[in-house]
């Protein structure tokens, strides 16, 4: 899965704490978080939430005030216990922090490949435009899943819209920040404090066509067992069939006939019909 995030934007030097947690030998490490201004060419400006390890150098970096600084990494979504309750929110986590020079052009550029979950919310605007609200599923590198906001406008709105939940997605776009009113109670008091909260803005969109899910699934179990995955480009998968000696993958050809890939032997056929090629396998005659 792809989950890759730079911004260049100047530093406000303010961190407060995150969370803590145990680490080797029992030592309790700190996470704090800091933002980051950007401005688009279009005088947009978006706050960016940073989360980084107290004492590292990533965190020296960022305490300067005012300063412009390159960040890469990636989005991540911690659970926060603020106030009383606990809220889920989404961060630039930096695997690179560094200063830039003077002249550098800010920037906030995301790119994400993950699964849909839950159903998108489209909605038509007073102005005629069309705005869809979801949500990605990334697959982290070590265990467990970031899930990230997104929001899409118009032809994109309605492609997301349409996607099935669970159907993967590849999109690029930027950071968008939003501040809302983040209710508590304290002493028996309501109150009430602004946070900021991200999603990713879709430039770009990509969405796997169902075939190509089918097509996934089907020889999954081929692949667990060490053989090479078949080629998806010029064809649509219409059978497969394993046996104790050979996956067998039939597709049909523009020609109107099923071209079959033994994988384990790398052989090549091409047969009249599905129905034949499962009977030539049952029969052991490949």
């Amino acid at each position: 899965m792809i989950n890759k995030v730079k911004v260049v934007g100047v530093s406000t030097g303010v961190f407060e704490v995150n969370h803590s947690f145990k680490g080797a030998n029992d030592k309790i490490i700190t996470a704090l978080e800091t933002e980051i201004r950007f401005t688009s060419a279009n005088s947009i400006s978006n706050t960016i939430k940073v989360i980084v390890f107290k004492d590292s150098i990533f965190e020296r970096i960022l305490s300067q005030k005012d300063k412009l600084v390159v960040i890469e990494g990636m989005l991540r979504t911690f659970n926060k216990n603020s106030w009383g309750k606990r809220i889920k929110e989404v961060f630039v986590a930096p695997v690179s922090v560094r200063n830039a020079r003077p002249d550098t052009k800010q920037q906030n550029v995301v790119q994400i490949t993950g699964e849909i979950i839950g159903k998108t919310n489209l909605k038509e605007r007073t102005s005629g435009r069309f705005v869809a609200e979801g949500q990605v599923k990334v697959k982290r590198n070590g265990t467990g899943f970031d899930f990230i906001p997104v929001v899409a406008f118009d032809d994109y709105a309605k492609l997301l819209n349409k996607a099935e939940e669970g159907t993967e997605i590849t999109l690029k776009g930027r950071i968008h920040s939003r501040a809302f009113d983040f209710k508590y109670e304290e002493n028996g008091e309501e109150k009430e404090v602004k946070r900021i909260a991200l999603e990713v803005g879709v430039h770009k969109l990509e969405v796997e066509a169902k075939e190509d899910v089918q097509n996934e699934k089907d020889t999954k179990l081929g692949l667990q067992l060490g053989y090479r995955r078949i080629d998806k480009q010029h064809y649509n998968l219409v059978s497969s069939m394993m046996d104790n000696d050979y996956e067998l993958v039939a597709r049909k050809s523009s020609k109107g006939k099923y071209p079959v890939h033994l994988l384990k032997t790398g052989t090549f056929h091409y047969l009249d019909s599905v129905i034949k090629a499962k009977r030539m396998v049952n029969m052991n005659y490949m």
